[in-house]
């Protein structure tokens, strides 16, 4: 494509750049005397939260109403609510006098932030644009699902490949999407490309003020270098960074050192490691949040990010604003927050609520006093009575598909864990070493711990949180529908994820923290120089893998945000049996399409517009239904509708599934070679006919 072509492109796809950025801009506008609230003490105020925070209120509220029957789920709705919740949060002079004196006060660093956000959402509309379909991997999955979303007054929405039943799955990250895409009025393929994009922005954003404000409670209003340094430490470390594999099996190769390497590089071979190279009878999964990115599948713990890193600073909002005492913080609002956020944890990646029950035990253990259990009680009753309520909706409709715990019996070796995380872990280790330093008085551990800076003291929360997620599958494992081989993968991929973010964090803190609490320049210079490489170590990982996934990154290379552009160039029937159903299609009636195996193209109409079929991705729904029975006895039903041998039956079988439009196309010839077009002809309408694409209308 030529340079002025691919420009062309890019202007037309502005306008819904712009507009997804201005409808977060001003949720975050009108949620920010809120966050001035919370993050009183921070240098920013807290602003780059108030977006995330405005999608919590936000998209809950529209969840919550269309889940109860009261309020239908669609665009008027969820603009009438993001506007109500902004009238009551601005409905005082004082609130509205809040907001005024914040952007009077605080303009530069406020207009810095979002100068920053909106220009990090065009960079990586500019990158995903090389490549934007929603094709490979779990995105025909999770596309579907906010289609799915997208179409449903009520919510669980329907599940689209498994038609009569709802979604059986963590939805509520999908739902958001569809929220902000009703919102902003963006077509849902550009969406989708676009909700990837801001969840990369809220990860370089959050983390950066996050760090930044533990390293200014330190340093105070000095050192404004240092704090930000800090914050853009661990921004780059979590938005960009992987592990050491890259450094071991990409660049040492290629400056002539090849005896790390065992096969070529590929950017995948980071997140699968551990049983992979070597082959063993072990097979791992340890993803991160740049990998997520760049692959652009919309899943639970990637959706779920912004809201963890909002967990996290309202943790050491009010951890900092009380000198670290958990039991000081306030009732009010603090812990109806932290019970909506693991309500919302619960529904959109139900691993992370242990994780960060733990990371609260953490804090509670580590700012315990004589005389605070009852506060510290009362405290945790908010919560495990509060979220279980809010996420109530959810939990009648869901059905838990995992098989109870197992002891793990097979163990990373040594240097697989540190490939894999000794970066990170390196400036944990640096932290414990000189936290718990033997002073004037000898070792004493307790003292150094009761007389730390706030801060200090959230680092060892962090620490102690992420270690324990590292450890966890070495141990026990979640039984789930994956064999021996796999038994672990799942359970290390979610925990290891996590544990990832946090270890992110505590570098861009002790990046700066170590340097400038050590006295000697010598030590100084080395603990400098022993942080810059492990920090440029972990982020070469982003320079193969944008390339290998992207190819080269140009201009001319741009293509777009349309997700289904692939299959309006390879499959332009398909395309536009899509188009004829998303503007013929009342409500969300069921369609008849050729189901596989997952990870390939079946599926393909009702990922893309929402309407469910019988079935789709076959192990999937094995997972989502517990078991491989319902979905075997529904590809019979499928192979027996397309067969038309026994037009009774398939009379009756359309009616049990609430079939109205049946798809054939060149999937379906494929998969049924059986298949007799004349008799289709005979007993149904044919309602549209394109390039090989032809729907049929069954009788109502």
């Amino acid at each position: 494509m030529s340079a002025s072509a691919a420009a062309l492109i890019w202007l037309g796809d502005f306008p819904s750049l712009f507009t997804w950025w201005a409808v977060l801009f001003v949720i975050g506008l009108l949620h920010a005397p809120l966050c001035a609230k919370l993050f009183a003490d921070w240098p920013d105020r807290g602003y780059p939260f108030a977006k995330p925070l405005g999608i919590l209120l936000g998209g809950y509220c529209s969840w919550l109403l269309a889940s109860l029957g009261i309020v239908p789920f669609g665009r008027v709705s969820a603009i009438c609510i993001t506007l109500i919740i902004g009238v009551v949060l601005l409905r005082t002079p004082e609130s509205r006098k809040s907001l005024l004196e914040l952007v009077q006060e605080h303009r530069r660093t406020l207009l810095m932030r979002e100068l920053a956000f909106f220009a990090l959402l065009v960079i990586f509309a500019f990158i995903r644009g090389q490549n934007p379909d929603t094709l490979g991997l779990e995105k025909f999955m999770d596309f579907g699902f906010v289609n799915a979303c997208l179409r449903s007054p009520t919510m669980p929405p329907p599940d689209p490949w498994f038609a009569g039943a709802t979604i059986n799955y963590y939805y509520y990250g999908h739902f958001i999407a569809a929220w902000l895409i009703h919102l902003s009025g963006v077509a849902s393929e550009v969406g989708y490309n676009l909700m990837m994009g801001t969840l990369f922005v809220f990860t370089c954003t959050l983390t950066f003020s996050l760090a930044l404000a533990m390293a200014e409670s330190v340093f105070g209003s000095d050192l404004r270098g240092a704090r930000v340094a800090a914050g853009l430490v661990a921004a780059a470390m979590a938005a960009f960074g992987g592990n050491f594999h890259a450094f071991w099996k990409w660049f040492l190769p290629l400056i002539g050192l090849p005896f790390a390497a065992s096969k070529s590089f590929y950017f995948p071979d980071s997140t699968r490691f551990i049983g992979y190279d070597p082959p063993v009878d072990d097979k791992t999964i340890h993803e991160f949040p740049f990998y997520s990115f760049v692959v652009s599948d919309l899943h639970g713990h990637v959706s779920n990010l912004p809201f963890v890193l909002l967990f996290c600073a309202l943790l050491f909002a009010g951890w900092r604003r009380y000198e670290g005492k958990f039991s000081a913080i306030p009732l009010w609002p603090f812990f109806p927050l932290f019970a909506l956020l693991f309500a919302v944890f619960s529904m959109t990646n139900m691993w992370d609520v242990p994780i960060y029950l733990l990371m609260l035990g953490f804090a509670a253990a580590f700012s315990f006093s004589k005389g605070c259990g009852g506060a510290i009680a009362t405290r945790a009753a908010v919560i495990f009575l509060g979220f279980p309520a809010l996420a109530s909706p959810f939990t009648r409709a869901f059905k838990n598909f995992s098989h109870g715990v197992g002891l793990t019996f097979t163990h990373t070796p040594v240097v697989q864990f540190l490939v894999l995380w000794g970066g990170h872990l390196f400036f944990a280790v640096v932290f414990l070493v000189w936290f718990f330093r033997p002073g004037e008085g000898g070792f004493r551990p307790m003292e150094r711990f009761r007389d730390a800076v706030p801060a200090d003291r959230f680092c060892l929360v962090l620490i102690a949180t992420a270690v324990c997620l590292l450890a966890i599958p070495e141990i026990v494992y979640v039984k789930d529908i994956y064999g021996r081989t796999f038994h672990r993968a799942n359970t290390m991929f979610k925990l290891t994820y996590q544990a990832f973010l946090l270890l992110c964090i505590v570098a861009g803190f002790v990046f700066e923290r170590i340097p400038r609490a050590v006295s000697r320049p010598v030590v100084t210079w080395c603990v400098r120089a022993a942080f810059s490489f492990m920090f440029a170590a972990l982020l070469l990982y982003a320079i193969p893998a944008l390339p290998q996934f992207y190819g080269g990154i140009s201009l001319s290379g741009y293509k777009g945000l349309d997700g289904l552009r692939f299959m309006r160039m390879q499959q332009s029937g398909d395309a536009e049996a899509v188009e004829w159903l998303r503007a013929n299609a009342v409500g969300q009636p069921a369609i008849l399409e050729a189901n596989g195996d997952s990870y390939t193209d079946y599926g393909r109409i009702s990922m893309a517009t929402g309407l469910p079929t019988p079935l789709g991705w076959f192990v999937h729904e094995w997972l989502w239904r517990g078991g491989s029975e319902p979905a075997s006895a529904r590809a019979t039903d499928v192979d027996t509708m397309y067969r038309l041998e026994n037009a009774k039956l398939v009379r009756e079988l359309l009616r049990r599934y609430g079939i109205r439009y049946i798809i054939v196309g060149d999937l379906e010839r494929q998969k049924f070679p059986q298949f007799k077009l004349d008799e289709f002809n005979a007993q149904f309408q044919k309602v549209f006919d394109f390039k090989g694409t032809r729907i049929f209308a069954c009788p109502n």
